[in-house]
């Protein structure tokens, strides 16, 4: 709670105190002022519910005149002013929560005192944080420890900490449970740089992939760009980075660590990778890493047509799903819309393919995310522009949900939307196999006020397909969710806007942000 001084009206919303009427007459004793000022407090705001300043305004007189005015919060003092008008502006975050009891304490000059009645303002501010510089940038990812820091990826024309790499740079934020800024890393080479995701290791490994145009030290560009894996201590440090591609164009989607540490890392191509068969236009790869930084094994995925892989799930065995879109046929089931969604399994120790899964509207599936839950079931998550099996279109694209089971039996869909464009861009499941999707609205999502500009929102699902709650992350601007993670009772999304986002200070341009919810859909 910062504090500054104020001069001018205060708005009212509960006057209290004691005194007033005309100048009191003083009060004498054996020729000595014994008579106490009257005084009286108000505040601009009696409930908080975004970070925001509060103005305490005190009215104090007395017949010999008042020389100071001291406020207090409960029993300790945040303030006083020594001419009037008596006023201070108190600044308000989430670290302030709770009911703040306001006094004014009024002095004259033989100093006796007078202590108006208690203003109450109460503070419920979201923990929410707005990240950026004075240009463009936006969160990506967001991954946490077995003790609840976060890890936050993002990218930036502007440098976040030190100065710029290249054209654009990524970069790596460790925030502690309590929403304070551990340590900043940028993330990059001399070219152009754009990271995707973040995973955490049981050990403490953190794990960085992105794409690159140039190359990190010790690496050589393969051509165009190229997936980057970087790994980092729990404390910033950097260890290796490792480059992947072909002699075409070649994207980072996703990374995740397995139990035993490895490093699982999701690309898309458009090239050959070394060792492998090109199979179609695009295709998705996956490459495990050990902790030193050596290759496991490479798959590539696909079909003879295109493919886009986002979604990557590692389980407790150590085997990897991977799922995306495809305008082919991945997996015995055929085609059925323009792009199908699709979901392999592969072997964690050697990345044979296990089995595979399509399935889709008539129209345009798309897929963004991918969860596994501690039985092993399976979350995909994507945006659709038709009607999926047992469910309808709200209008233009909705987002959706499909849970399958460990075998690849899909048990059921949901698909959630408004009149107009919905999507999801990330999913999370809960100890208990809720999942937590990520994704944006810019419709009258189940009667919610419509914003032109579009809002983030999260939703959550029962284990059963049952729609737990659906909440939107507001700004006075746009803006957009890009990543969501759960540690406990806890659920982050990460994202862009270019406003702010639960009152937070915007830095210009696009921001990142950080929301929180509990399990529960509320704002701790």
């Amino acid at each position: 709670m910062s504090v500054a001084k104020v001069v001018g009206a205060v708005g009212v919303l509960g006057t209290v105190g004691c005194g007033g009427g005309d100048e009191p007459v003083p009060e004498t004793t054996g020729g000595q002022d014994t008579g106490a000022p009257a005084v009286q407090l108000v505040a601009s705001a009696r409930h908080l519910t975004q970070a925001g300043t509060v103005q305490l305004a005190a009215s104090a007189s007395d017949a010999v005149g008042v020389t100071r005015v001291v406020f207090f919060d409960g029993t300790t003092k945040v303030g006083e002013d020594a001419e009037a008008p008596y006023a201070l502006e108190l600044s308000f975050s989430h670290a302030n929560n709770g009911a703040h009891a306001f006094t004014a304490h009024a002095f004259d000059a033989a100093g006796n005192e007078s202590t108006s009645a208690a203003v109450t303002v109460q503070v419920e501010v979201p923990w929410t944080k707005q990240v950026g510089v004075a240009g463009d940038d936006y969160l990506a990812g967001v991954a946490t420890d077995a003790a609840g820091n976060l890890y936050v990826v993002g990218n930036s024309y502007v440098p976040m900490t030190g100065s710029a790499l290249g054209e654009q740079d990524g970069y790596l934020l460790k925030y502690a449970p309590d929403g304070s800024l551990l340590w900043a890393r940028t993330v990059g080479t001399s070219e152009y740089d754009e990271v995707q995701g973040v995973a955490v290791s049981a050990d403490g490994h953190v794990y960085v992939v992105g794409l690159t145009y140039g190359a990190f030290e010790g690496q050589t560009n393969q051509g165009g760009y190229d997936l980057f894996l970087a790994q980092y201590t729990q404390d910033g440090a950097a260890g290796w980075v490792r480059e992947v591609g072909s002699s075409d164009w070649d994207y980072a989607a996703a990374v995740r660590v397995d139990a035993a540490g490895n490093a699982v890392v999701l690309g898309n191509s458009y090239g050959t990778l070394e060792g492998q068969t090109h199979l179609g236009e695009m295709d998705a790869f996956v490459v495990r890493y050990a902790v030193d930084g050596t290759v496991s094994w490479v798959r590539t995925v696909g079909s003879s047509a295109y493919e886009w892989a986002r979604g990557l799930a590692v389980d407790a065995q150590g085997d990897v799903f991977v799922a995306g879109q495809t305008s082919g046929q991945v997996g015995e089931t055929a085609r059925v819309g323009g792009y199908d969604a699709f979901l392999v399994k592969l072997s964690g120790a050697t990345g044979e393919t296990q089995w595979a899964r399509q399935t889709g509207s008539t129209a345009d599936d798309y897929v963004s995310g991918l969860a596994v839950a501690a039985d092993g079931s399976l979350y995909l998550s994507g945006t659709t522009y038709g009607a999926l099996e047992g469910d309808s279109s709200a209008g233009d694209a909705d987002l959706y949900l499909a849970r399958y089971a460990a075998n690849g039996t899909r048990t059921w869909t949901r698909q959630l939307g408004s009149t107009d464009y919905d999507e999801v861009s990330a999913v999370a499941v809960d100890a208990q196999g809720n999942a937590y999707l990520a994704g944006s609205t810019y419709g009258e999502l189940l009667g919610a006020p419509k914003d032109a500009n579009g809002n983030a929102l999260v939703a959550s699902y029962s284990p059963e397909g049952t729609r737990r709650w659906v909440q939107q992350v507001g700004s006075t601007g746009y803006q957009w969710a890009a990543g969501v993670a759960v540690h406990g009772n806890l659920v982050y999304v990460v994202g862009g806007t270019d406003g702010q986002v639960d009152g937070q200070p915007s830095s210009g341009g696009d921001d990142g942000f950080i929301a929180r919810f509990d399990t529960n859909g509320a704002k701790p």
